[in-house]
């Protein structure tokens, strides 16, 4: 009776144990998160493991272009970063200026510049102004009065610019509502010029617009797409004007 108790025993104690083993099988097969976690562990540590490359920032720098200086300039005087340009003045025949040296008002004088490009001075006599920036010109001022004062400061104010009044002045010529010529103004585009003249009559071809300009003896032409600039807003060819600078707009054949 015993022998049999004990074979029953064992016999329940292995069918448990085989039992115990098939839901455990079960639960595994039927976990559906199971292999994903198993291929997102493995990703995780293969990504790990690798060297991640990550792009180098750019140290190169802006090249600036080179603007040819127009009629009357060096190009010394025309310099362009971002898009802006610096046009100094130099003095010509028919300019006012004024000289003020500091604490010496017998020295200080408002004098035109003569036809032979000359100004006059108490204490100096005759000193060059035409050719010379104001600055330029302070500065020889103040190295001809070194020899009469100490440490003398000098400053010369353009009161009249009556030389360039045709050397700067812009023009746009053809078929526009009203062919204009006015003094040039720091910052003057293409599109400022045409709007100011009207804008174009129903006979220009805009597109085939051009500017003509001198630069170091030598005419250049540059060519502007003002249709595209008046109706599309398109600014690539909405050029900045320089001093002297003659734009012209034909008019279209039938």
């Amino acid at each position: 009776m015993m022998c049999f108790g004990k074979r029953a025993y064992f016999t329940g104690l292995v069918l448990l144990v085989f039992g115990m083993m098939g839901l455990h099988a079960q639960a595994d097969s039927s976990d559906p998160f199971s292999g994903e976690f198993d291929d997102f562990s493995e990703t995780s540590r293969n990504t790990s493991s690798e060297s991640v490359e990550r792009p180098k920032p750019s140290l190169e720098r802006p090249v600036k272009k080179n603007v040819t200086a127009p009629s009357g300039l060096d190009q010394s005087q025309v310099t362009q970063a971002g898009g802006g340009k610096n046009l100094h003045y130099k003095i010509g025949v028919g300019d006012n200026v004024r000289v003020h040296v500091w604490r010496n008002a017998d020295l200080s004088s408002s004098v035109p510049v003569r036809p032979d490009g000359y100004i006059s001075m108490p204490l100096l006599g005759d000193i060059k102004a035409s050719g010379l920036k104001p600055t330029e010109l302070a500065e020889v001022i103040k190295k001809k009065l070194s020899s009469y004062l100490r440490d003398p400061r000098v400053s010369v104010i353009m009161l009249g610019l009556s030389s360039n009044e045709y050397i700067n002045r812009v023009r746009v010529t053809g078929a526009v509502n009203r062919p204009t010529s006015v003094p040039f103004r720091e910052g003057m585009t293409v599109l400022d010029l045409i709007l100011d003249t009207g804008g174009v009559s129903q006979f220009a071809s805009p597109n085939k617009t051009k500017i003509f300009r001198k630069s170091d003896g030598k005419s250049e032409v540059l060519k502007v797409r003002l249709k595209d600039i008046l109706e599309k807003a398109d600014l690539k060819t909405n050029y900045d004007i320089f001093p002297g600078d003659v734009i012209t707009v034909p008019e279209r054949l039938f």
